[in-house]
């Protein structure tokens, strides 16, 4: 049965800091990327981009991307090629 794994990045305003909130579940806060650029990454590391959920109050607008992957079975690892494999450890 096919697992995946799950990731969430988070891109909005808070007014109350004027600051951009811009965070990613696996990276932490984000600094120099625009939001393109970030999602144009997460595709070709093979994220696929499932929901996208939009939260408002007075001082927030805050969107969140969900996004999914398969995780490679074991057997799938071993098929890759050796150099493949060292760059994913």
């Amino acid at each position: 049965m096919q697992q995946w794994e799950y990731r969430r990045l988070c891109y909005g305003w808070d007014d109350e800091r004027r600051d951009l909130i811009w965070e990613d579940t696996k990276e932490g806060d984000v600094d120099g990327d625009t939001l393109d650029k970030r999602l144009n990454r997460l595709g070709r590391e093979g994220w696929e981009l499932v929901s996208v959920e939009k939260i408002s109050d007075v001082s927030h607008v805050v969107v969140n991307f969900y996004f999914k992957r398969p995780i490679q079975s074991s057997t799938e690892n071993q098929l890759q090629s050796p150099q493949m494999q060292q760059v994913e450890h």
